[in-house]
Parts: structure tokens; sequence; C-alpha cells
């Protein structure tokens, strides 16, 4: 066989083990959302293991979940359209849009280079850097280090 119908196969042996172990969770009345962020915590810690570098793995997942939503639309765009009554669904005007759910990233999209943001324990900046990588920040540097209190600084470099 050639290498890539290796790899299809490959792929399809991990997709229906996970299957079958996904299907047996459910027949044992798992928590979804305890099964879903176990899941999703491992292969991103998974992802981050295997790659030559962060910024491979951010692009790795950033692409995975950027085909999962352009399939998932395709999907919903499959179905039949809803029945839509103008008094179940009420349009609204002037309602501001928010770019950001996160205080945190309204915080870093307020920085200007030389500014910082302190205080931050290491599981917070850490959980927040891939916001660095992300096509809105893509223009921007940011660094971080740890400072002499134990907590972390994050500064905008450029």
């Amino acid at each position: 066989m050639d290498n890539s119908k290796d790899l299809i196969l490959e792929d399809k042996v991990v997709i229906n083990a996970l299957d079958e172990l996904i299907n047996r969770w459910a027949s044992a009345s798992f928590d979804v959302q305890t099964v879903v962020d176990g899941l999703l915590s491992k292969s991103i810690q998974l992802t981050f293991k295997m790659s030559s570098s962060h910024q491979d793995a951010v692009e790795m997942i950033a692409d995975h979940v950027t085909n999962a939503m352009v399939d998932h639309h395709q999907h919903l765009d499959d179905s039949p359209a809803p029945d839509l009554n103008d008094d179940v669904f009420k349009v609204d005007e002037d309602v501001p849009h928010h770019k950001f759910r996160s205080p945190f990233c309204y915080a870093l999209d307020r920085l200007q280079p030389g500014q910082s943001i302190g205080n931050l324990t290491k599981e917070q900046v850490y959980k927040y850097r891939p916001n660095f990588y992300t096509k809105h920040f893509a223009g921007r540097k940011f660094a971080f280090k740890p400072e002499e209190n134990g907590k972390y600084r994050i500064w905008r470099i450029k």
C-alpha cells in the first residue's frame, strides 16, 4: 500500500476507536460536558506535545475548529428551513456587536505598545496566550514573563 492509503486507514481506525469509546460513555450515562471537555483537553495537549512549535499547534487547532464550523454550517444549510414567524423572532436594532467575549481580550485589544497587563497567574497567561496568534491580533507582538511576586505580566511589544 502507498503512504496515503496507510494514513487514510489509520484515520479510520482512530475515528472508529473514538466512536466506540464515545458510545460506551454514552451508554454508561456520562455527563456530555465532562466527556467533551476531557476529549478536547487531551486532544489539545496532544497537539502541543506532537507539534514542532506552539504556532504550528495553534494553527492546526484553528484549522480543525474552522473546518468543524464550516461543516456544521453546511449541515445547517442542508436542513429544511424552519417556519419563521414574525412573532417568534423579534428583530432588534441598535444593539452593539461585541467583538470579544472575554474581558481579557477587550483589555488586550486596548493595549498600546509599551503597556502591559499584570498580576496574572501562570495558568492565566498560558490560557490567554493563544489569543496572541489569532487573526485579530496578528499585526501585534506580545511577550510575557514572571515578576518577582510570582505573578506574570503580559506586554505589548509592537
